[in-house]
């Protein structure tokens, strides 16, 4: 078969973890940026 090693284990923990947390983080550098950027004063 062609996805032998493909369960539903290594999904989660090798995909879908890494993968959350990293949008996680990066959307809060993004949203973080922007709001600090829309809100500075001069």
């Amino acid at each position: 078969m062609k996805y032998e090693d493909l369960d539903l284990y290594h999904f989660i923990v090798k995909n879908l973890i890494p993968v959350t947390l990293g949008n996680i983080v990066g959307g809060a550098i993004c949203i973080g940026v922007f709001q600090r950027y829309l809100t500075k004063t001069h």
